[in-house]
């Protein structure tokens, strides 16, 4: 599996599932993750919760927001996942892996 980024979040933004954030390092002419692509979340604890990404979005995080996100200011790809996925004590950091079976996203 290749690790993609440490989340420390997961929030419903709008009706169109949740997001991981901060999401991995926005990379000029990098891949995106695709709709369909499947990925493994694994929580503080070691439990791995798998899931799929519905979308992806641009966004950029200001001091504030990047420090409450463990992240340095600036653009990230967020990962979306269904609105049912449930990540519970996320916010103790969870490593979001990209399953082998799909290329790396950078």
């Amino acid at each position: 599996m290749h690790l993609l980024y440490k989340a420390y979040a997961c929030e419903q933004l709008d009706g169109e599932g949740k997001v991981l954030l901060p999401g991995y390092p926005a990379v000029p002419n990098g891949r995106r993750l695709q709709p369909g692509d499947k990925i493994q979340v694994e929580l503080a604890d070691g439990t791995r919760l798998h899931t799929t990404v519905v979308k992806t979005q641009f966004m950029n995080f200001e001091d504030s927001a990047a420090s409450r996100l463990r992240a340095t200011p600036g653009f990230y790809c967020a990962v979306r996942v269904p609105s049912d996925f449930d990540a519970p004590g996320i916010e103790l950091g969870a490593s979001v892996y990209l399953e082998e079976s799909h290329n790396a996203a950078s």
